[in-house]
């Protein structure tokens, strides 16, 4: 018989939330199968939160009780097993990724290591991922970092095409490999990046968001509010984070890092997105700065985002209502709030920062990418790392991409490169005493072409003024040529800063 689903898959509850099991677990055996590998599993059942739950578990990890009853006790508290090595083999980690794995796992024994196997092809992701405008980066970046491709670079003016603000950028193919390569990002800081986010209630709990708001004004406190029923209640922040996961299915550690870098401005202050006190929208609030979009007022987008508080989406009642809006209080501001991100991303199968920037998920491929900033995955890595700092001991849960056909080592950073335009933007032929000459055909910055120039016996000296598109780039054979009766050919030189060259021909015939 062959198992009927994958051996690295997951059980998941009624709410399509992970289980995770731990010691005091007891696991009933079933039938054996064999996989068309020849590897062994049980069928295995095991009750939890009152319900029965079925799945596969390779045999080599099952370790009999004492009293042979038939039940086996789980042997680690990740569900990953006594072996690491054959856990990595199970799960289809290709060898490039284990070293990586390796040294986090001895680090962090309970982090737990998924492998996403998209299925995509690495060449063809690439491709998608590379079309000008879907991944952005800083002008400011060095010139191997931006794409030179059609529509991401204007050859005739040496400027990269602004795609968002004022320097935002298309990404060169070399920057999106180096980002889309998960090896590039197996460290302890990095990692986060692939942090599931959905809510897994076996391992994310009060305490642990308490961890995270540790040194916030939402440490260990409590606030009031008012329900919709009216009646009057007092939570504290962890609690209410844990209520929201429940709602929204969000992970509570994911959404209390996520306020904790929206709105926390030092260990005693916090934006005025949460303060409830904002002139003209007052007793508003927004945790997570939903639709906080920049504008060019001043508090502008902390304005804009209570006013998204107050009135929700607009032409959208039912999301409106499943978000609570309006957020009059930090209760539904921090659920009805964790309703949206859990909405549009987490539980649309872009359950990580990597997924929600890359999306190689089966829904909407390539589309519904919620950042352009190419570096914002490893940006937001840094800052959950920071929030999860003193809780590394957690059963973090990670779920990394692995695409077909990928490169067997891990894509290096783009090398340094230089300016490679090598255009004229301006060439002229003047007579000696100024008078512009016209060619044939007239200058075009555009092509590569031949000049023709026929003069009288007259004209015995011409100069040549020639202007390069890039201010980087050097141009040779500029000045005075001396003209011998019949045809001469004069070759102006433009070397970019790159070293590359290209030379303009210009063949004047003087009459005899």
């Amino acid at each position: 018989y062959v198992a009927p689903v994958y051996p690295y898959d997951l059980v998941c509850d009624e709410n399509d939330l992970f289980i995770t099991l731990n010691t005091k677990n007891t696991l009933t055996l079933y039938d054996q199968y064999v996989d068309e590998y020849n590897n062994l599993y049980r069928h295995i059942g095991f009750e939890y939160k009152g319900k029965m739950y079925y799945g596969y578990i390779a045999e080599e990890y099952i370790v009999s009780s004492d009293d042979n009853s038939g039940e086996i006790e789980n042997s680690g508290t990740t569900g990953i097993g006594k072996d690491f090595e054959d856990y990595l083999d199970i799960q289809g980690f290709p060898e490039s990724y284990k070293p990586f794995l390796r040294k986090l796992h001895e680090k962090y024994p309970n982090w737990i290591f998924e492998a996403y196997h998209t299925g995509l092809d690495w060449d063809d992701v690439i491709e998608q991922e590379s079309i000008a405008g879907k991944n952005l980066i800083t002008n400011n970046k060095s010139v191997e970092w931006k794409s030179l491709e059609t529509g991401a670079y204007d050859w005739t003016t040496d400027k990269f095409i602004v795609y968002d603000g004022s320097t935002w950028v298309t990404a060169s193919k070399e920057a999106v490999e180096y980002y889309m390569d998960p090896r590039n990002f197996l460290d302890e800081t990095s990692i986060f990046m692939f942090e599931v986010l959905r809510y897994a209630a076996e391992y994310q709990d009060e305490e642990g968001v308490e961890a995270i708001l540790n040194n916030t004004p939402f440490y260990e406190e409590y606030y009031d509010f008012i329900d919709e029923e009216g009646n009057y209640n007092t939570l504290s922040y962890a609690q209410t984070f844990i209520a929201a996961a429940e709602y929204s299915g969000v992970s509570p550690y994911h959404l209390a890092t996520r306020v904790k870098q929206e709105v926390v401005t030092s260990k005693t202050t916090v934006s005025n997105s949460v303060t409830g006190t904002v002139s003209g929208l007052e007793g508003l609030y927004n945790f997570y700065n939903i639709g906080a979009y920049h504008s060019t007022v001043a508090g502008g987008a902390i304005a804009n985002g209570l006013k998204y508080a107050k009135n929700g989406a607009s032409n959208n009642d039912d999301l409106n209502d499943a978000s609570l809006i309006p957020w009059t209080n930090q209760y539904n501001a921090i659920v009805g709030g964790s309703y949206i991100l859990g909405a549009n991303y987490i539980n649309r199968g872009q359950d990580t920062i990597y997924l929600q920037k890359f999306n190689v998920t089966d829904t909407s491929t390539y589309y519904h990418q919620y950042m352009a900033n190419i570096e914002a995955p490893y940006a937001e890595a840094k800052k959950i790392a920071s929030a999860y700092e003193g809780m590394e001991h957690l059963p973090i849960v990670f779920s990394i991409p692995i695409y077909e056909d990928m490169p067997k080592k891990a894509v290096e950073a783009p090398e340094k490169e230089y300016n490679p335009n090598n255009w004229l933007k301006n060439f002229e032929v003047l007579s000696k005493n100024g008078t512009k000459l016209q060619t044939t055909p007239t200058f075009n910055l555009k092509a590569d072409q031949v000049y023709y120039l026929v003069v009288s016996n007259k004209t015995s000296e011409i100069q040549i003024k020639a202007e390069a598109v890039s201010s980087k780039s050097t141009v040779l054979g500029q000045g005075s040529y001396q003209l011998d009766e019949g045809s001469n050919t004069i070759i102006v030189t433009v070397e970019a800063e790159n070293g590359d060259l290209r030379k303009y021909v210009l063949i004047v015939v003087r009459q005899e």
